[in-house]
């Protein structure tokens, strides 16, 4: 029996192919604002998430696809996207990431370890 291994250039280029495929869609598309936020170009999503393996958790907050009172009020299943610590702010993924009382000591503890204060314009770029 003989087998024959896919050769290394073609799978580079069938890659590279899926990636501009991917970016032409990615840049059509009217969803996706959250995600298009951490990841602003496909090429480079594709790496960090091939060297992050994010966990389920990452992911819903990459994607906003999360179960928050934001994305759970848009689809009517909760009457309020209000967050629980204040009933005046919404709760989004750039609530519970900057600025939610609940998610204080996490967010000090991710900082002290990425050596990095937490703002939007920062994960933004």
């Amino acid at each position: 029996m003989i087998t024959r291994k896919f050769p290394i250039l073609g799978k580079s280029k069938i890659r590279e192919e899926t990636i501009l495929k991917w970016q032409t869609r990615y840049d059509s598309s009217q969803t996706g604002a959250i995600t298009k936020t951490f990841f602003p170009d496909a090429k480079k999503a594709y790496a960090t998430i091939r060297k992050l393996k994010p966990t389920p958790v990452q992911t819903q907050i990459f994607t906003g696809h999360t179960g928050i009172a934001e994305y759970l009020h848009r689809f009517k299943l909760l009457q309020s996207p209000s967050c629980e610590c204040d009933a005046d702010k919404i709760e989004s993924v750039w609530h519970i990431i900057l600025e939610c009382p609940r998610y204080e000591v996490a967010r000090y503890d991710l900082e002290h370890k990425i050596e990095t204060k937490l703002e939007k314009q920062k994960c933004t770029k």
